[in-house]
C-alpha cells in the first residue's frame, strides 16, 4: 500500500510480544487488564452510599496462549522459574509493541510467571498457556514507562 495511511486499529499480526526485550513467538493471544479496588463510603443517616473512594490497584495478570513448540520450553521462552529457582528468580518486563508504529501497547513491570499449562489432543495442535503478574503497567499514553510509585520503598511509605 505505497503511499497510504496505516490503519489506527491494532490487529493481532501488529503486536510484537517480548519478555525482557527479546521477541517471543510462541503466542496466539494475549489479554491482560487493570482492576482498581474501590469501597463505598456509607454515613450514617444516608440510605446510599455517598462517595466511592479508590483503596488500592490489584497486580495486573497477564495471559498468554500459543503453540507448544519443542525446543521452545516454557521454562526457557517465557522465563517461568523451575522449583530450584523460586527463592532467586528476578522480576521480568513484558511488553508488547505495535510492529508498525512502535509504540508501545502496554509495558509491565515487576512481572512473576505464575505457571503455565499444556494441552494435547489427538487430533489438534498442543498448545500452551501461561499466566504471569506484575505490579505496574503503561501504555501508549504515557510512552509505555511503567515507572511510577506504587509506594517508594517496596513495602509502601
Amino acid at each position: 500500500m505505497a503511499g497510504g495511511t496505516v490503519a489506527k486499529t491494532l490487529t493481532g499480526a501488529r503486536c510484537l510480544l517480548s519478555i525482557d526485550s527479546q521477541p517471543i513467538g510462541l503466542f496466539a493471544s494475549v489479554d491482560f487488564g487493570v482492576n482498581n479496588a474501590a469501597e463505598d463510603i456509607y454515613v450514617l443517616g444516608n440510605l446510599g452510599a455517598s462517595e466511592i473512594v479508590y483503596t488500592s490497584q490489584d497486580t495486573i495478570t497477564v495471559n498468554v496462549s500459543g503453540f507448544r513448540v519443542m525446543g521452545s520450553s516454557p521454562y526457557d521462552a517465557s522465563s517461568v522459574p523451575k522449583l530450584q529457582e523460586l527463592l532467586t528468580h528476578a522480576d521480568i518486563t513484558l511488553s508488547i509493541v505495535d510492529r508498525t508504529t512502535k509504540l508501545p501497547v502496554m509495558t509491565l513491570v515487576g512481572v512473576r510467571p505464575i505457571g503455565y499449562n499444556v494441552s494435547a489432543q489427538a487430533r489438534g495442535v498442543a498448545s500452551l498457556s501461561i499466566s504471569f503478574r506484575g505490579l505496574r503497567l503503561s501504555d501508549e499514553s504515557d510512552g509505555g514507562s511503567a515507572q511510577g510509585d506504587p509506594g517508594s520503598s517496596p513495602y509502601g511509605a
